[in-house]
């Protein structure tokens, strides 16, 4: 989630606003609840919260994954953002063990995923441990 220059108080501002309109815990799950706790999460990791980031990450993967199934796009790019944020966190065997089930199912939906799959491999080439 990309947010322009102080866009993360607007995002909070209408996370906020979702909630008390009917709090997320009510509704019924759909990737677009799992997509929007994914986002909250982001919003929490920018406030230096990542163990509350990652409980909303946990919650999201759940999510995507009992409503779309195991091959769920949702849930493998929630995945690789945890594999991407937790090396920094002192947590490489979470970090191996989300990528490794991203890029899992990331190559089971064509060349579409895999494609997705080599980007974030190339992209994070350097990064301190063996990505598969």
């Amino acid at each position: 989630m990309l947010l322009p220059s102080g866009g993360a108080d607007q995002a909070r501002a209408i996370f906020a606003a979702v909630e008390m309109a009917r709090p997320l815990d009510k509704r019924p799950p759909s990737l677009a609840l799992a997509r929007t706790l994914d986002a909250m999460g982001v919003l929490l990791e920018i406030d230096n919260r990542f163990e509350d980031a990652m409980a909303l990450w946990r919650r999201a993967i759940t999510m995507a994954t009992a409503v779309d199934g195991p091959d769920s796009r949702t849930a493998a790019t929630v995945r690789l953002r945890v594999a991407a944020d937790s090396p920094a966190r002192n947590r490489s065997q979470d970090a191996r063990s989300n990528l490794k089930q991203a890029f899992a199912v990331l190559n089971r939906l064509g060349d579409s995923g895999r494609l997705q799959a080599a980007v974030v491999a190339a992209t994070h080439a350097k990064r301190p441990f063996r990505w598969a």
